[in-house]
């Protein structure tokens, strides 16, 4: 169905280029990008040839391309302008159809994008609760570590209080990590970027957004 076009258009064009020279022109730089599959750049010529023209079979031509370039709800508005500018087109009947077709799938991919628009933030809670989780675990490792340093002999205790100081540090940064994951998600659907990034003496928060 994508080289079903209202071919047409183009003897109209032709019959009104005194009117109108330059809309024959951008009908056909149209059907070029259409035929290319560059959709968006049909849409612009063919808007244009349109203004130009205000030859309805052009709208047809118009929504098509927009279908083809994925934008839904365009696409619906300006097949039903056409229908009610040329209600007797032999388009008609397809125009009713395809405007019917794209008004269940937007309304289904509407559905779709706040389902996981609700999901996306109860993850990262999750995700937030687990990652600090982890790091009150790593301070306890880092404490158990930090307490057996004072009954070991010297070169055992340094090795455990570095031990200490790199668990306590990722610790304290995950718990860091897992409360701002869990704000976030709490406060906007969309997530931010957040890294921990683990170093000799604890660990690096990174977080990236807007406030």
């Amino acid at each position: 169905m994508r080289y079903r076009l209202a071919t047409f258009a183009l003897a109209a064009l032709e019959a009104r280029a005194m009117a109108a020279p330059q809309a024959e022109e951008l009908y056909r730089q149209g059907q070029a990008a259409y035929d290319q599959t560059a959709y968006g750049t049909a849409v612009v010529m063919w808007q244009e040839a349109y203004a130009l023209s205000n030859e309805p079979e052009m709208l047809f031509n118009v929504a098509q391309a927009l279908r083809l370039d994925g934008r839904c709800e365009k696409a619906i508005a300006t097949y039903r302008k056409f229908i009610a500018i040329a209600p007797d087109s032999a388009q008609r009947p397809l125009a009713d159809e395809l405007a019917r077709e794209l008004a269940v799938k937007c309304e289904r991919s509407s559905r779709e994008r706040g389902t996981r628009s609700e999901a996306d933030p109860a993850k990262l809670k999750i995700a937030g609760l687990v990652v600090a989780g982890g790091g009150a675990m790593s301070v306890v490792a880092g404490l158990y570590f930090g307490h057996g340093a004072s009954s070991n002999g010297a070169a055992e205790a340094r090795s455990a209080e570095t031990k200490q100081h790199v668990f306590v540090g990722i610790g304290i940064a995950a718990i860091i990590g897992g409360g701002i994951m869990y704000w976030v998600a709490s406060r906007d659907p969309g997530s931010a970027p957040i890294t921990l990034a683990p170093t000799r003496d604890g660990g690096v928060i990174t977080w990236s957004g807007s406030w």
